[in-house]
């Protein structure tokens, strides 16, 4: 394994602060990301959503606390590939940051498919993929202008959806508490009168961590702080999930207690059927925000984040180097985010009849991602580092590990060959590269400290 000096490896400009991170994760999480998939989360948990989104919850916010843990003792921009080699070297490293990829890459695809089918059922005369090469033209620009410019346009994304959410809540609350409609708020959504089935629960939740994805991306910009910032990626990756975890579960909560007596609900559309049934007067708005939301504030940072786990493993001679170059004037990775706008052009207009294969592969690439980042903090403080933080760095991310593993087994099928195949497809990959073409991974100094 060669190391390389500081001086010698492709740098990014360090402008972020924890407010920036903060941004960048709401939107990349966004506010109406549960508007999009209550339907699929709903019909796999059977009617149990709310439950689904808190153990999904629980586990996100203990592989968050493992994050904020790891972006101390490895401050790349390689989230959890970096995490990864740090704790258990090159080749777990590799497999670490090939399953992030398959999120990473799915992901941004995923969310151009909906905005573009969102925006088509508001304006149906531009068609679908119309509106998918609009956001995507102009997620490309913003990030080949530099992370600080992508920053500003969160910043204005990130006010503009949460009105659309207070909108939405404040509304569902009325009619909810007015005695003249078919339905009430009510405490069925947390307690089911059923009772509660764990195996639907955690199927729900399966899905419902889409909806999540996004806060481990910010520590994809840990290489862009600014000096004298380094707990700012913690700080804004528990912020970001205990905001974001509220805002889903009242979002949630809402639209069960609304849908009461409504029958024949499609999983791809059900918030939106909802919300036009009970409340049409905000049915625009709330469809208008999960398009254009979805269209700039779900592909703009995913493209970031994605384009940088390519910068890095390209960096240490992971993938092809010229996916690590770097604008001269934007200081962004401007390689991989035009390799990365062609790849999200080809899915999101390739596989518009495979909405809930994309959903699958997502979540089993983050799911992945995240049992690696609990098991280094583990191997990394615990076992290596001989910590005697006992509850931060053995029972905190083991309980992480082992909520996430449950998570994970409640995939289909599909989901768990197809992600099997990718993971397979890797390794051979890397096995091709080491022991046939002889590159040797190249750790710099940041990684290896």
């Amino acid at each position: 394994m060669t190391q390389t000096t500081d001086t010698e490896r492709p740098k990014l400009k360090r402008s972020l602060g924890t407010l920036d991170l903060l941004l960048y994760g709401i939107v990349f999480m966004s506010p109406i990301a549960g508007f999009a998939v209550y339907g699929f989360v709903q019909d796999s948990s059977g009617d149990m959503a709310v439950l689904s989104y808190l153990i999904g919850c629980i586990g996100m916010v203990l592989t968050g606390l493992s994050y904020a843990a790891m972006s101390r003792a490895a401050p790349g921009a390689g989230s959890v590939y970096n995490y990864a080699q740090k704790a258990f070297g090159p080749f777990l490293g590799f497999a670490a940051g090939w399953s992030i990829l398959l999120d990473y890459i799915l992901l941004p695809s995923l969310m151009l498919l909906i905005a573009g089918l969102s925006m088509n059922a508001a304006i149906p005369a531009v068609p679908v993929a119309g509106w998918v090469m609009f956001f995507l033209v102009i997620a490309t620009v913003t990030n080949l202008c530099g992370i600080k410019f992508t920053t500003r346009a969160d910043m204005m994304i990130a006010g503009a959806l949460m009105i659309a959410v207070t909108i939405f809540v404040i509304a569902a609350v009325i009619y909810l508490l007015s005695p003249s409609t078919p339905v009430s708020l009510s405490l069925s959504p947390l307690l089911p009168e059923g009772g509660v089935q764990m195996n639907l629960v955690v199927a729900g939740a399966s899905v419902a961590i889409l909806s999540f994805l996004g806060f481990d991306a910010i520590s994809t910009l840990s290489e862009e702080l600014k000096e004298g910032h380094s707990n700012a990626v913690g700080r804004a990756t528990i912020l970001c999930l205990v905001v974001m975890a509220s805002i889903f579960i009242i979002e949630s909560w809402l639209l069960s207690d609304l849908s009461k007596g409504l029958e024949g609900l499609s999983p791809d559309a059900a918030a939106f059927e909802i919300i036009n049934a009970r409340m049409p007067f905000v049915g625009l708005i709330v469809t208008l925000a999960v398009g254009l939301g979805t269209g700039f504030g779900s592909t703009i940072p995913p493209q970031a984040a994605v384009s940088r786990v390519l910068f890095a493993m390209a960096r240490d001679r992971q993938l092809p180097g010229i996916l690590s170059r770097v604008h001269s004037r934007f200081r962004s990775p401007y390689v991989a985010i035009l390799f990365m706008a062609v790849i999200m052009a080809v899915l999101s207009l390739g596989f518009g009849a495979h909405l809930d294969t994309l959903l699958s592969l997502v979540n089993y690439g983050a799911l992945m991602a995240f049992m690696f980042v609990n098991a280094s903090v583990i191997m990394h403080y615990g076992i290596r580092g001989g910590s005697r933080q006992l509850v931060r760095h053995w029972i905190l991310p083991g309980i992480g590990f082992l909520v996430v593993a449950y998570v994970f087994t409640g995939l289909s099928s599909q989901s768990l060959i197809m992600g099997t195949a990718w993971i397979v497809a890797g390794i051979a990959f890397y096995l091709v590269q080491r022991f046939m073409l002889g590159r040797t991974p190249v750790v710099g100094l940041d990684a290896a400290e």
